[in-house]
Formats: C-alpha cells, sequence, structure tokens
C-alpha cells in the first residue's frame, strides 16, 4: 500500500496502521531578537522537515510557564512542511526572568514577542508568507488576540496574520476577556479541547474551551473535541513526564487536522476545504472524536 504523508498519518491516527511513525528530528537554530523595550528575546526557527510547495510560517505561543522542550512533539508535527518560529517568553520556566514579572507585563511581552518572530519571519522568508498564529492556553489567547480578539480590554491585532490555531485556549475570564473580546476576531480561526480538559483556573468545565469559538463571526472557522483529551494530551505537551491515560492516538489526530486546517485556510488548498466542509475530522477520527463544528 503506497500512503502519502497526510494519508499515512491519517491511518497513523485512526489506528489502522500497527506501527507508529518515527519523525526524524526537525532542524532548528535559536536566533536572538532586541525588543523595544531592551529585553532580549529567544527565538527558537524549525526549517520544515519537507518543504512543501506554499510558503508558510507558524508563530507558535507556548502556554503558561511552558518550554521549548514541552513542545517538542508539537514541533515535530507541525513542521513537517511548515516554518514554526517560537518565542520564549519571559513566564516560562526555562527563561532567567521566569516569576519576575507582574502578569499584566508578561502579556505585553507575549503579544511584542509573537509580533517580533512575525516580523524576523518575513525578513526571512519574504513577504508572501502566510501568517499562522498559533499557540496552547495561554498561548493559544496570544494567538487569538492577534487575530483580532481584545485583552484586557487592548487590541493588539496583527494584519499579517490569515489563520488562527488555538489549542485548549481559556474559556472567559472576567477582567481579561469574554465573549464580547473574541467576537472581535477578524480571521478563520481552529479550536481544539477535550472532553477532559479542565484546568479550574481558565476552564472550570471543558466547554469553557469552545467559547472563543463560539463567539467568532468569520466563516470557516471550527472546533474539535477530542475524546478523552486533556489539557496536555496526556504526556505530549509540556507536561511530558507526568502520569495520564495515553492519548497519543487523539494527539495524532489533532496534529492531522490542524495540518489540513492550515491546509485550507492559510494556503487555499481546496481539497483541505472540502474536507472540512464533509465533516473528515468525525469521518476519518471516529474513535478519537467526540465532536467537530465547521462555520462554512
Amino acid at each position: 500500500m503506497n500512503l502519502g504523508r497526510r494519508s499515512f498519518l491519517g491511518a497513523m491516527a485512526s489506528g489502522l496502521l500497527p506501527l507508529r511513525l518515527h519523525a526524524a528530528s526537525p532542524l532548528f537554530e535559536d536566533v536572538v531578537l532586541s525588543a523595544p523595550d531592551g529585553r532580549v528575546l529567544a527565538l527558537r526557527v524549525v526549517s520544515p522537515q519537507r518543504p512543501g510547495k506554499h510558503r508558510t510560517a507558524i508563530i507558535f505561543s507556548h502556554g503558561a510557564n511552558g518550554t521549548w522542550d514541552g513542545l517538542t512533539h508539537i514541533i515535530t508535527a507541525m513542521s513537517r512542511e511548515r516554518w514554526m518560529f517560537v518565542p520564549l517568553h519571559v513566564d516560562s520556566e526555562a527563561h532567567a526572568q521566569h516569576s519576575k514579572i507582574a502578569p499584566p507585563e508578561v502579556w505585553r511581552t507575549r503579544v511584542e514577542d509573537m509580533k517580533l518572530a512575525i516580523s524576523y519571519a518575513w525578513h526571512r522568508l519574504g513577504s508572501e508568507t502566510q501568517i499562522v498564529a498559533a499557540g496552547h492556553s495561554y498561548g493559544a489567547l496570544v494567538a487569538q488576540a492577534l487575530g483580532g480578539a481584545t485583552v484586557f480590554g487592548q487590541e493588539v491585532r496583527e494584519p499579517r496574520v490569515s489563520t488562527i490555531v488555538a489549542i485548549s485556549p481559556p474559556g472567559p475570564i472576567p477582567n481579561f476577556v469574554s465573549a464580547e473580546d473574541w467576537a472581535k476576531i477578524a480571521v478563520p480561526m481552529l479550536v481544539t479541547t477535550g472532553t477532559a480538559d479542565v484546568l479550574p483556573m481558565i476552564a472550570p468545565t471543558w466547554q469553557a474551551h469552545l467559547a472563543s469559538f463560539t463567539a467568532t463571526r468569520v466563516p470557516r472557522s471550527a472546533a474539535w473535541v477530542g475524546r478523552e483529551v486533556d489539557h496536555y494530551f496526556g504526556q505530549m505537551i509540556q507536561r511530558l513526564a507526568r502520569h495520564a491515560p495515553n492519548q497519543k492516538s487523539q494527539f495524532d489526530a489533532a496534529m492531522y487536522i490542524v495540518d489540513r486546517y492550515i491546509g485550507a485556510i492559510a494556503e487555499t488548498l481546496k481539497n483541505d476545504l472540502a474536507w472540512f466542509s464533509g465533516n473528515g475530522p468525525i469521518r476519518s477520527f471516529p474513535m478519537q472524536s467526540e465532536s467537530f463544528d465547521w462555520k462554512g
């Protein structure tokens, strides 16, 4: 059986193939950028393992306290055909200023980090590059803000962002972000969460993670809910050594869906767009999926 890359990954996530795909370690370099406030920003630049014909850059924001190492599986999955640019934010456990900056300042620096990364990506790859703002948890909210959502009552939209990928974004938080704020999102967005994705501080129920999807009015936005998926996909995101049920097949399904969503929206691939409008995530991953919604 001769399978293309996407067919192979889809079969893997569906459990149709008995062997795991052992992807090559992505090639990366760490560069240092200077922020306008004088800070030094460390940026991990990951080159595509198999460059696609479309030039796309994923600018990825890690979750609160997150690290580059904790994103190993996401970086490997998302950089197969696309560039990735991953800032190390000041609230990272690996950052020298961890816990030394007040929360409102953390937000400001996170947004600034992502905008610097976008400018660097354009400088390096060219102004025709499609920019995808992506993130996990707190980082997902940063990506949504760059796509138009207001946070802390502030508008920080980055016009070069064409697509949002929000993995487990927070639910509504008083004096921080609300449905009205997410209604200002201006570009298509994919939201993912799971039926075990409960964190009292940001989502007292897993359904709270879908608030931003419910609020957005932008067509071709989507929401995928993984069956028995928690905030970290078990041991796949950030907390790689935690004790949790194995959620590898759900993670593979989510990464396949992310891959096709970027293809459909940022790269305007008709086959990928048709896959979503035809309920592809449920048809392809019935065991891993709890639900899928599409705003056509």
